[in-house]
């Protein structure tokens, strides 16, 4: 029984410290990062029909807020390609890890000129770009993340180039 009992002690006592030594070399590379890599504003234009482009823009500030905006340019007939279609935007708080990005909104606004009208305000704690991991090389900020465009999870890739650094 005591030749169990010390074997199991051995054992407990190995595998803490193996943990120990992992998460203080986890620690070690959080200490070499510098989170103001990613301060700045950040966007990424895609072409939408024929005249049309969507312009994403994702703004990170030193204090931990973030606005993540939607814009749409001439999507709808009729339109010149630099007349406003729509745009989406998110004003919340993100928290930065070494490989992770945790988005949380606390409002949104959405117009849209197809409807008309004064723009929507929201006021909704929402999880944004869930799961999102993400790299930083040069001025190009890679992220993927997880949409649910048809009620099943779907991995999501998105690539900005930065326009505006803070420091």
């Amino acid at each position: 029984m005591k030749i169990i009992f010390k074997s199991l002690l051995i054992i407990t006592i190995s595998f803490t410290f193996w943990s120990c030594k992992n998460y203080d070399d986890e620690l070690g590379n959080f200490n070499n990062f510098t989170p103001n890599d990613l301060f700045g504003v950040w966007t990424d234009t895609l072409k939408s029909g024929t005249t049309g482009r969507t312009v994403n823009v994702l703004t990170f500030n030193p204090n931990g807020t973030f606005v993540s905006g939607t814009n749409s340019y001439g999507v709808y007939s009729g339109q010149k390609s630099n007349d406003l279609s729509g745009y989406f935007e998110y004003y919340g708080n993100y928290v930065l890890s070494i490989k992770n990005i945790y988005f949380k909104s606390q409002q949104s606004i959405s117009w849209d000129s197809f409807t008309g009208g004064n723009p929507i305000k929201t006021q909704k704690d929402q999880v944004i770009f869930e799961s999102c991991t993400y790299k930083i090389s040069n001025d190009t900020l890679n992220i993927s993340y997880i949409t649910y465009p048809a009620d099943a999870p779907v991995a999501t890739k998105r690539q900005y180039k930065r326009i505006e650094k803070f420091q």
